[in-house]
């Protein structure tokens, strides 16, 4: 009858680890399948947007430079691959038929022609657009019933990056084309069913739930055992708790010799270091420290650690702090243009390396500090040549592709730029133009003036061209006392019309010593480029009918102008 109360005693101590057991284990559940839902979906999305940025560089940027096209018609064109966006769906579809069972999605406000109306914007999906557009770093999820079954809906922003800025405002079917960086362009959503995770869980945790059971059992038993011996046993427990005080004290004892050669080891490094407690004190600083901020030894200790930090900058500091202590790690900080603040006020960039350590008394934490002064002289020189090598360059490029005498572009940068607009013009079926104009009887005005004077009169010509065509024209000098006029965009009527000005423009040219003509070519191209192969063709096919039109101009009496087309009817 004496051991019935500690029978009880045990059985209701028992019930209740049980019962506090079943509880732990059902919030246990819960929080394993919503964390592991939750890195999931954002691994998955990492996946596929770093899939979607690595293609797009490696992959899209050099397809493009060998001619390759970027589009969605890809599967019907041997000259294509598919779109960044369309080949990581594609990816995140094949990821949740072989793993997880996950699905993904892209959508946005602005699509292009082909995915108009592809997806069904429910309340989650306009919500998550709000979201996102206000706070695109932060993922936007919620779990959800669908069909007898738990799913996580997880939504992260679809980011415009700097290298898809040009595609996507040049690109032919864009539906937006004044994207910036930055710009939230779509939203990317990954549905993950919960049914798997939730099966891995109860079997990851069913060993857990037998262990416990077998703790418990272990724990009762014990304590009975401990309950019904209490009396005999309790001289040897009073010689137990002697020799753990004693060892105690030994332990003490050990951890302050550790610390002293902790702190002695801290005191001998070569570079500045500085321990720091929860509360932003400074603990310790060895003797570089110091020195590198200027305080004599000693006087560093006590002091906050905001006394190091520039006085723009020590406010904020105290929240940053406060934030790391929540959760430390070791980490490296810091760069040029990181700065620290001597005790005179002189700031000068540091490199630090934080290293938590646990304490009988607390965290605290160790700062390694290095000095970058030194480093960032190095960079700075490096930076100013790099500009320099920058100028002359740019230097370099503009004599190459400019007339020395007309300052105007030379016959170099004229071919340059008849092969662009005529790509343009021939992938879109637009046309394009060219002027070859001649100044008239120039031979006999250099040998009656002089060759300066007929210097003269080429600068005044060009100048004069420049300034009466349209921004859009490109102005050269073709060679000589040729010149050559690139109309993009220009049919016929619009060729003869921009010649006539230019013709009528150097006619009322009164600064020079006599006055002077000049007769023009004009042809027109509107031809379907289809391959890149035509291109030199075209260009020749261009030029010779400009110059066969000038020389008719010349032939008809000089101070006029022919178009080609023209040709037959005189």
């Amino acid at each position: 009858m004496k051991k019935l109360p500690i029978i009880l005693s045990v059985t209701l101590l028992f019930g209740s680890v049980v019962a506090a057991m079943i509880w732990h284990l059902s919030q246990l559940q819960s929080e394993m399948i919503e964390s592991t839902a939750l890195r999931t979906s954002e691994l998955y999305s990492i996946a596929l947007t770093q899939f979607r940025t690595l293609y797009t560089s490696e992959v899209v940027e050099k397809a493009r430079k060998h001619g390759l096209e970027i589009t969605h018609e890809y599967e019907s064109r041997d000259d294509a691959i598919p779109l960044p966006a369309t080949l990581s769906m594609m990816l995140g579809e094949e990821i949740g038929k072989q793993a997880s069972g996950a699905t993904s999605y892209l959508y946005s406000p602005y699509p292009f022609r082909i995915r108009e109306n592809t997806f069904l914007l429910d309340e989650f999906n306009t919500e998550a657009w709000e979201f996102l557009t206000a706070n695109p770093q932060k993922p936007y999820y919620r779990f959800e019933q669908q069909k007898n079954s738990s799913v996580l809906r997880y939504a992260t922003a679809d980011v415009m990056r700097p290298q898809c800025v040009a595609c996507h405002n040049s690109h032919p079917e864009s539906p937006k084309t004044d994207w910036k960086a930055g710009d939230v362009r779509g939203v990317l959503v990954v549905n993950l069913p919960l049914n798997t995770i939730s099966a891995h869980t109860r079997d990851d945790l069913r060993e857990t739930s037998i262990s416990y059971a077998a703790v418990g059992i272990g724990i009762a038993a014990f304590l009975g055992m401990v309950m019904i011996r209490l009396r005999r046993q309790s001289d040897e427990l009073a010689h137990r708790v002697k020799e753990r005080t004693a060892d105690l004290e030994s332990e003490i004892l050990r951890r302050q010799k550790t610390e002293e050669r902790f702190r002695q080891a801290i005191e001998a490094a070569p570079a500045a270091m500085i321990m720091v407690d929860q509360e932003g004190v400074i603990a310790h600083a060895n003797h570089e420290a110091a020195r590198l901020f200027d305080y004599t030894v000693g006087t560093l200790v006590g002091q906050s650690i905001e006394a190091l930090i520039p006085s723009d900058k020590r406010a904020h500091h105290p929240l940053h702090r406060k934030n790391y202590i929540g959760s430390p790690v070791s980490r490296r900080m810091g760069g040029l243009d990181l700065l620290a603040q001597k005790k005179q006020g002189e700031k000068f960039p540091v490199e630090i390396r934080l290293n938590p350590m646990n304490t009988p008394d607390g965290i605290v934490i160790l700062c390694s500090i290095v000095d970058l002064t030194e480093r960032k002289k190095s960079v700075n020189t490096i930076l100013e040549q790099a500009k320099e090598l920058e100028a002359a360059n740019d230097l370099l490029e503009e004599q190459a592709t400019t007339d020395s005498l007309t300052e105007i572009a030379n016959r170099r940068s004229w071919n340059h730029q008849v092969e662009t607009i005529l790509k343009l013009s021939g992938r879109y079926d637009h046309p394009v133009s060219v002027l070859l104009a001649d100044v008239d009887h120039f031979k006999k005005y250099n040998d009656d003036l002089g060759h300066p004077a007929g210097d003269r009169a080429l600068t005044t010509i060009a100048r004069a061209l420049l300034e009466t065509s349209r921004s859009t024209d490109f102005v050269a000098r073709y060679g000589g006392e040729e010149f050559a006029v690139l109309l993009p965009e220009t049919d016929q009527d619009g060729a003869l019309a921009a010649a006539e000005k230019l013709r009528s423009a150097v006619k009322h040219i009164s600064s020079l010593d006599r006055k002077i003509t000049m007769s023009i070519g004009a042809a027109t191209l509107r031809t379907k480029m289809k391959k890149t192969s035509d291109l030199q063709m075209l260009e020749e096919q261009l030029i010779e009918q400009a110059d066969k039109a000038l020389y008719r101009s010349k032939e008809s009496g000089r101070n006029r102008i022919t178009h080609f087309n023209d040709m037959g009817e005189i």
